[in-house]
Protein backbone atom coordinates (compact mmCIF):
# COMPACT_ATOMS: atom_id res chain seq x y z
CA UNK A 1 0.00 0.00 0.00
CA UNK A 2 2.93 2.37 0.52
CA UNK A 3 3.47 2.47 -3.26
CA UNK A 4 -0.06 3.88 -3.67
CA UNK A 5 0.76 7.00 -1.59
CA UNK A 6 1.92 9.19 -4.52
CA UNK A 7 -1.41 8.62 -6.27
CA UNK A 8 -3.79 8.62 -3.29
CA UNK A 9 -2.59 11.83 -1.63
CA UNK A 10 -3.10 14.06 -4.74
CA UNK A 11 -6.46 12.35 -5.28
CA UNK A 12 -7.48 13.14 -1.70
CA UNK A 13 -6.32 16.75 -2.13
CA UNK A 14 -8.32 17.02 -5.35
CA UNK A 15 -11.41 15.67 -3.59
CA UNK A 16 -10.89 18.12 -0.72
CA UNK A 17 -10.53 21.09 -3.08
CA UNK A 18 -13.54 20.11 -5.18
CA UNK A 19 -15.64 19.59 -2.04
CA UNK A 20 -14.58 23.01 -0.76
CA UNK A 21 -15.42 24.60 -4.11
CA UNK A 22 -18.83 22.93 -4.10
CA UNK A 23 -19.59 24.16 -0.58
CA UNK A 24 -18.41 27.67 -1.51
CA UNK A 25 -20.73 27.74 -4.53
CA UNK A 26 -23.62 26.37 -2.46
CA UNK A 27 -23.24 28.98 0.26
CA UNK A 28 -22.71 31.78 -2.28
CA UNK A 29 -25.91 30.71 -4.05
CA UNK A 30 -27.83 30.58 -0.79
CA UNK A 31 -26.37 33.61 0.98
CA UNK A 32 -24.53 35.65 -1.67
CA UNK A 33 -27.33 38.16 -2.02
CA UNK A 34 -27.59 38.94 1.70
CA UNK A 35 -25.83 42.29 1.30
CA UNK A 36 -27.76 43.35 -1.79
CA UNK A 37 -30.17 46.26 -1.63
CA UNK A 38 -33.89 45.77 -1.21
CA UNK A 39 -36.69 47.12 -3.40
CA UNK A 40 -40.44 46.72 -3.49
CA UNK A 41 -41.69 44.64 -6.37
CA UNK A 42 -44.79 42.95 -7.69
CA UNK A 43 -45.30 39.47 -9.15
CA UNK A 44 -46.28 39.75 -12.82
CA UNK A 45 -46.77 36.06 -13.57
CA UNK A 46 -46.14 32.50 -12.43
CA UNK A 47 -45.94 29.05 -13.96
CA UNK A 48 -44.61 25.59 -13.20
CA UNK A 49 -42.58 23.33 -15.45
CA UNK A 50 -40.96 19.92 -15.26
CA UNK A 51 -37.48 19.04 -16.38
CA UNK A 52 -37.37 15.30 -16.87
CA UNK A 53 -34.04 14.02 -18.14
CA UNK A 54 -33.62 10.36 -18.96
CA UNK A 55 -32.06 8.52 -16.04
CA UNK A 56 -32.53 11.41 -13.62
CA UNK A 57 -35.18 12.31 -11.10
CA UNK A 58 -37.58 14.92 -12.43
CA UNK A 59 -37.26 18.48 -11.12
CA UNK A 60 -40.38 20.57 -10.72
CA UNK A 61 -39.69 24.26 -11.29
CA UNK A 62 -41.65 27.18 -9.91
CA UNK A 63 -41.16 30.22 -12.19
CA UNK A 64 -41.97 33.62 -10.74
CA UNK A 65 -41.78 36.73 -12.94
CA UNK A 66 -41.63 40.05 -11.14
CA UNK A 67 -41.08 43.76 -11.71
CA UNK A 68 -39.29 46.23 -9.44
CA UNK A 69 -37.99 49.77 -9.52
CA UNK A 70 -34.57 51.18 -8.65
CA UNK A 71 -34.65 54.95 -8.77
CA UNK A 72 -36.35 56.03 -12.00
CA UNK A 73 -35.59 52.71 -13.75
CA UNK A 74 -37.98 49.73 -13.78
CA UNK A 75 -36.59 46.21 -14.14
CA UNK A 76 -38.14 42.85 -14.94
CA UNK A 77 -36.85 39.72 -13.27
CA UNK A 78 -37.63 36.04 -13.31
CA UNK A 79 -36.66 33.35 -10.90
CA UNK A 80 -36.94 29.59 -11.41
CA UNK A 81 -36.71 27.51 -8.26
CA UNK A 82 -36.36 23.71 -8.59
CA UNK A 83 -38.17 21.37 -6.20
CA UNK A 84 -38.33 17.60 -5.75
CA UNK A 85 -42.12 17.47 -5.82
CA UNK A 86 -44.80 18.99 -8.02
CA UNK A 87 -46.88 19.73 -4.92
CA UNK A 88 -44.16 21.92 -3.40
CA UNK A 89 -43.70 23.85 -6.65
CA UNK A 90 -47.47 24.41 -6.82
CA UNK A 91 -47.52 25.61 -3.19
CA UNK A 92 -44.91 28.24 -3.97
CA UNK A 93 -46.83 29.39 -7.07
CA UNK A 94 -50.13 29.51 -5.17
CA UNK A 95 -48.64 31.74 -2.46
CA UNK A 96 -47.29 34.18 -5.09
CA UNK A 97 -50.13 34.92 -7.56
CA UNK A 98 -49.82 37.80 -10.03
CA UNK A 99 -50.20 41.13 -8.28
CA UNK A 100 -48.63 39.97 -5.00
CA UNK A 101 -46.21 42.45 -3.45
CA UNK A 102 -42.72 40.98 -2.94
CA UNK A 103 -39.36 42.13 -1.64
CA UNK A 104 -36.75 42.05 -4.38
CA UNK A 105 -33.06 41.95 -3.59
CA UNK A 106 -30.85 43.44 -6.30
CA UNK A 107 -27.13 43.80 -6.85
CA UNK A 108 -26.32 47.50 -6.27
CA UNK A 109 -23.55 47.30 -8.90
CA UNK A 110 -25.86 45.66 -11.48
CA UNK A 111 -29.47 46.53 -10.58
CA UNK A 112 -30.84 44.26 -13.31
CA UNK A 113 -29.44 41.26 -11.36
CA UNK A 114 -32.03 40.34 -8.74
CA UNK A 115 -33.54 37.56 -6.67
CA UNK A 116 -36.54 36.91 -4.48
CA UNK A 117 -36.13 35.18 -1.16
CA UNK A 118 -38.78 32.53 -1.26
CA UNK A 119 -39.37 30.61 1.95
CA UNK A 120 -39.33 27.17 0.48
CA UNK A 121 -41.25 24.34 2.10
CA UNK A 122 -38.49 21.98 0.88
CA UNK A 123 -35.31 23.92 1.77
CA UNK A 124 -34.60 21.47 4.60
CA UNK A 125 -33.96 18.82 1.92
CA UNK A 126 -31.06 20.88 0.57
CA UNK A 127 -29.49 21.02 4.03
CA UNK A 128 -29.90 17.26 4.52
CA UNK A 129 -28.31 16.48 1.15
CA UNK A 130 -25.43 18.85 1.92
CA UNK A 131 -24.85 17.33 5.37
CA UNK A 132 -24.91 13.79 3.96
CA UNK A 133 -22.50 14.80 1.20
CA UNK A 134 -20.04 16.31 3.69
CA UNK A 135 -20.34 13.24 5.94
CA UNK A 136 -19.77 10.92 2.97
CA UNK A 137 -16.74 12.92 1.88
CA UNK A 138 -15.15 12.64 5.32
CA UNK A 139 -15.89 8.90 5.41
CA UNK A 140 -14.09 8.48 2.08
CA UNK A 141 -11.12 10.53 3.31
CA UNK A 142 -10.91 8.53 6.54
CA UNK A 143 -11.13 5.21 4.68
CA UNK A 144 -8.43 6.29 2.23
CA UNK A 145 -6.25 7.48 5.12
CA UNK A 146 -6.59 4.18 6.98
CA UNK A 147 -5.69 2.23 3.82
CA UNK A 148 -2.76 4.51 3.18
CA UNK A 149 -1.25 4.44 6.64
CA UNK A 150 -1.88 0.84 7.80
Amino acid sequence: MANDAPVVIPLMLLMLLSGGALLTLLFRALFGSRHWHEADGVVTGTKTSTSDSEGRLPAYNAHIAFQYGVGPQTYDGEMAVPYFSARTARQVIETHPAGTAVKVYFNPKKPAQSVLRIKSPGIWMLWIVTALGVFGFFCIVMAAGSLLFE
